[in-house]
C-alpha cells in the first residue's frame, strides 16, 4: 500500500477503467499537472480533452474523450509507472539515450522545464523523474 496520492497514476486507472467499460467520456478534477500529461497523450493521438468550468462552480474539471481507435485503447491497458510517491525514479541523459535505443518511445517524464515524452527529453539533452510509459 502507498503511503501517499499520485495524481497521474490515479487519472492513468480512471482511463483505463472508462475505456475497457466501453465510456467514451470521463471527467476528472483539474490541475495543471494532470493538464500537462493529457498535452502528451493527446498529442500520441490517445484521447481529447477540454478544461471545463460550470457556472457556478468554483473548482474547474477536466472533460476526457477517449479515441475511437481501438489500438490506441489497448496502450492504456499496459501502461506500466514508475515513479510512485513512496519511490521516485529518475534517470539521467545516458540512461534515456539506451531506453531509446530499446525503442521505449512512450516513456512520459517529468522535467526543469515540464512534462515531456523522451524524444523532447533527449532533443532538449535533459533528464528527469521517469513518470509512467504508454
Amino acid at each position: 500500500m502507498t503511503s501517499g496520492f499520485d495524481p497521474i497514476l490515479s487519472m492513468l486507472s480512471e482511463i483505463k477503467n472508462a475505456a475497457f467499460s466501453g465510456h467514451k467520456n470521463l471527467e476528472v478534477g483539474y490541475s495543471r499537472y494532470r493538464e500537462s500529461v493529457l498535452k502528451i497523450l493527446k498529442k500520441m493521438g490517445l484521447l481529447d480533452f477540454k478544461v471545463i468550468k460550470m457556472e457556478g462552480q468554483i473548482f474547474k474539471g477536466i472533460n476526457i474523450e477517449l479515441s475511437e481507435d481501438k489500438e490506441a485503447l489497448r496502450r492504456f491497458k499496459s501502461y506500466r509507472s514508475f515513479s510512485r510517491p513512496g519511490r521516485r525514479v529518475y534517470s539521467g541523459l545516458p540512461q534515456l539515450k539506451s531506453l531509446v535505443a530499446k525503442k521505449k518511445y512512450g516513456l512520459v517524464l517529468s522535467t526543469s522545464l515540464g512534462v515531456m515524452e523522451i524524444r523532447e527529453a533527449l532533443k532538449r539533452s535533459l533528464g528527469g523523474e521517469l513518470l509512467f510509459e504508454i
